[in-house]
């Protein structure tokens, strides 16, 4: 998250689950997965937007899966698919802290007036 968003690159991780597993589970195996890729210093499923798409089914950028009724909705969905498999695809972003977007905010200068020289007020332009 120190990052500026458009320099941030994804971590890709894999996860197998039934589709029978209850809600506790799938959430704890992703918090499993977010200490892995990103070693955050507090780990709350609350700091994350979780959003899931299944391909040809539930197209991008999908739907939430914040809660127990998200995830019956995404199992149901993955139990009337004909593949043995279904493939479900998860994002998940950390919200953006205060802090990140004050960052973030001071990495955009260059527009406004700035003050060179002795008396001599220069405008920076787009």
């Amino acid at each position: 998250m120190s990052k500026a968003i458009s320099k941030r690159v994804s971590k890709n991780h894999s996860l197998l689950l039934a589709v029978d597993e209850p809600w506790d589970t799938m959430k704890a195996q992703m918090l499993v997965k977010i200490s892995a890729a990103l070693d955050p210093k507090v780990l709350d499923f609350s700091n994350y937007d979780v959003m899931f798409h299944i391909p040809r089914v539930l197209p991008k950028p999908g739907m939430s899966l914040a809660s127990d009724a998200d995830y019956g909705f995404m199992t149901h969905r993955a139990r009337n698919m004909t593949t043995q498999d279904p493939t479900i695809n998860i994002s998940i972003i950390e919200k953006a802290s205060d802090e990140t977007e004050k960052e973030n905010q001071a990495e955009s200068v260059g527009t406004g007036s700035v003050e060179k020289g002795k008396g001599k007020k220069v405008t920076a332009g787009k």
